[in-house]
C-alpha cells in the first residue's frame, strides 16, 4: 500500500531514507528543502502488508525518485510511477522498461586534508556557473532551464541543502563542482565542470577536494555514466560500489 505522505507519514519516510543511498539521499534533500511548500514537491511511503515501510518516493515537478528496500512491492511501484506520468524516474533497482543504468561510486577517503585555495565563499556567479555548465553539457550530463537552475540552487543553498566550490581565474569561473543532493548523513556530488581552457591543470580534482572537505564525515558517492570518468574519480577515492537506473519519457 502506498501513503501519501502528511504528518502521520514523516518519521517513516526519514526513517527509510536514513539508508546511505543516493536515491535515499536525493528524496531527503528534497524533504529537507521543500516540504514546507507542497505545491512543488510530493512524498509518498510504500508500506508492507505488515505496515512496515518499503520504500520512499518523490515528485519534484515531473521527476521522480525512488528508493526502494528489500521487501519493496515492485508491481505496485510500477503502476503507481505509471499513473504519475513522470518524465524522469531515478531508482535504485530497475523499475521501468528503457531505464538506463550509472555506476554509483562511494568516497573512501579522508576529508580532513583537503582545502579551498582561490574558492569564492560569497556572492557565487550563478550566471557563470550556469554558462560553465552549458559548455559542458553532454547526452549524459542534461543542464535544465536557468530559470529552473537558479531557483533550484539558491532555494537549496538558503536551506542548508546544498554546496557549491569555485575555483576563480580572476573574475572569470574556471571550474565548479557541487552537491545534487545533500542530507544530514549523506552527500551526492554532482556538476564537477572545468572549463575548456582550463582543462589539464587539475582544477576538476581541487574542486572535488574542497567539496569533499566541506561534506566532511557525510557518506559521499557520485553518480557517473556506466562508462564514463571512473579513472578521474578512482584517483580522487572513490570506488565503484553499485548501480542507480533512470528513465526518460520521450
Amino acid at each position: 500500500m502506498i501513503k501519501f505522505v502528511s504528518g502521520e507519514y514523516i518519521d517513516d519516510l526519514k526513517e527509510i531514507c536514513r539508508h546511505a543511498s543516493v536515491c535515499a539521499c536525493r528524496i531527503m534533500c528534497l524533504y529537507d528543502s521543500w516540504f514546507s511548500c507542497p505545491d512543488m514537491v510530493m512524498f509518498w511511503v510504500q508500506y508492507t502488508d505488515g505496515g512496515m515501510p518499503a520504500a520512499a518516493i518523490s515528485k519534484y515537478g515531473a521527476d521522480v525518485n525512488v528508493y526502494m528496500t528489500e521487501t519493496s512491492d515492485k508491481e505496485e511501484l510500477i503502476a503507481f510511477l505509471n499513473m504519475l506520468g513522470a518524465a524522469s524516474v531515478t531508482s535504485n533497482e530497475r523499475l521501468l522498461d528503457n531505464s538506463e543504468r550509472g555506476a554509483v561510486m562511494a568516497y573512501q577517503g579522508s576529508t580532513n586534508s583537503f582545502g579551498a585555495e582561490n574558492e569564492r565563499e560569497e556572492n557565487i556567479p550563478f550566471l557563470q556557473i550556469y554558462s560553465l555548465l552549458k559548455k559542458c553539457e553532454a547526452e549524459d550530463f542534461a543542464v535544465p532551464s536557468y530559470e529552473d537552475f537558479i531557483l533550484d540552487m539558491s532555494h537549496r543553498l538558503r536551506h542548508r541543502t546544498a554546496l557549491c566550490s569555485i575555483l576563480m581565474d580572476g573574475d572569470r569561473v574556471a571550474a565548479c563542482s557541487m552537491t545534487a543532493a545533500m542530507s544530514e548523513n549523506t552527500a551526492v556530488i554532482g556538476a564537477v565542470c572545468t572549463d575548456p581552457e582550463y582543462r589539464r591543470m587539475g582544477l576538476g580534482t581541487k574542486c572535488v577536494q574542497s567539496l569533499l572537505a566541506k561534506l566532511g564525515s557525510r557518506n559521499i558517492f557520485i553518480m557517473r555514466a556506466e562508462h564514463k570518468n571512473e579513472v578521474f574519480y578512482q584517483e580522487l577515492g572513490f570506488e565503484n560500489t553499485g548501480f542507480f537506473y533512470r528513465y526518460l519519457s520521450g
